[in-house]
């Protein structure tokens, strides 16, 4: 989200000779990931949007970047969720299954998401969605949605109230585990 940092997080994934992958949201630039030899072959017109393999797993990273995914966006990701076998993993910044009431769904909600919820309601295989945006942790299924919203890695927002305001310095993360078809996910609060 801050000029730099970017540059900053690669050099740190690398010089640890980690595997990653990026799901670009509201605090990201397209161009700056579309610079990274990572994103190579990953920008269309309208975001950077792609499907990889890890460990036998077709996983689609999501661009949200904007606010919303956009019909060419949605229509890629349900071409996707059709040819995928199920479980078909996603990662996407924004939710767009509601998280409680929570000020940042009120207030800054995935524009389309709606439509996308729809679409993954429809696309008749399980989907598990991993996200964050709402700087809170959360668990929800909904048809064959099961969306796992995942901390901060930087501060966590509270989730009653009608503003957005800090609940903690606190930060987090979300260890993602994929045997066959079975998917197991832990969040992982550090105060």
């Amino acid at each position: 989200g801050e000029p730099g940092s970017l540059g900053w997080l690669v050099g740190e994934l690398e010089g640890r000779g980690l595997d990653y992958r990026f799901a670009l949201g509201n605090h990201d630039a397209a161009a700056d990931f579309a610079a990274l030899p990572r994103m190579a072959g990953t920008a269309r017109a309208d975001g950077l949007y792609y499907e990889a393999d890890l460990a036998g797993t077709p996983c689609l990273f999501l661009d949200s970047s904007s606010g919303s995914l956009g019909p060419v966006q949605a229509e890629w990701l349900g071409a996707r969720l059709a040819a995928a076998a199920s479980p078909a993993l996603v990662f996407c910044h924004h939710p767009v299954l509601d998280c409680g009431g929570t000020a940042m769904a009120r207030l800054y909600p995935l524009k389309d998401r709606d439509a996308v919820r729809e679409l993954l309601l429809d696309c008749g295989a399980v989907v598990r969605r991993f996200c964050g945006h709402y700087h809170t942790v959360h668990e929800q299924r909904l048809g064959g949605i099961v969306q796992c919203v995942t901390r901060s890695s930087a501060l966590q927002i509270k989730r009653e109230g009608n503003a957005v305001d800090r609940a903690s310095d606190g930060f987090g993360y979300r260890i993602i585990a994929v045997d066959g078809s079975e998917v197991d996910s832990e969040d992982v609060s550090i105060q």
